[in-house]
């Protein structure tokens, strides 16, 4: 009997130390596996392309700020500065039909660009890259893919009944 009785607390021991090693271990801020999904604010605001930040870097504005309203505000994505550069040519010379071209495409390349990004949460791409193929729309309304573009997002969040964002 006793030795039955010391087998099962040794097969207990074992079961219990066997098991502990599984444990899972509990997630913070420190570890590197760690991906929230929270937006993070930008390092630099000088400028460069999109591509050049890591992705999912946003400008300071953080994905838990709300306006009065109550409700999240979506933070704005740093633009390249060739793209904020070819938006001041144009605001100085709306006639010049090269700057307007480029400007139109670097916008269009811009939201298709943040929309496929998976780095970034949906509640920033979808509404930062529908902006976007608006801006280009206004600049081009022949523009199809920015169109076709404008159409999906906005057919995701009528589907989701969700408000489209303005």
């Amino acid at each position: 009997m006793k030795k039955i009785v010391l087998f099962l607390s040794l097969a207990l021991v074992v079961f219990f130390i066997a098991c502990e090693g599984n444990q899972p271990k509990p997630v913070n801020e420190n570890d590197k596996s760690f991906d929230s999904g929270q937006v993070k604010p930008a390092t630099s605001t000088s400028g460069g392309t999109y591509g050049s930040q890591s992705s999912g870097e946003v400008s300071s504005a953080t994905a838990n700020d709300t306006s009065s309203t109550g409700a999240k505000k979506v933070p704005e994505i740093e633009k390249p500065a060739e793209l904020v550069d070819l938006e001041k040519a144009y605001e100085k010379n709306p006639n010049d039909q090269e700057t307007k071209k480029k400007l139109i495409q670097a916008t269009y390349e811009l939201g298709r660009k943040i929309e496929y990004d998976d780095k970034l949460p949906p509640f920033v791409k979808y509404p930062q890259a529908l902006k976007l193929f608006r801006r280009t729309l206004e600049l081009d309304s022949n523009h199809k893919e920015a169109l076709a573009e404008k159409e999906q997002i906005e057919n995701i969040y009528r589907s989701m009944g969700r408000p489209i964002p303005q």
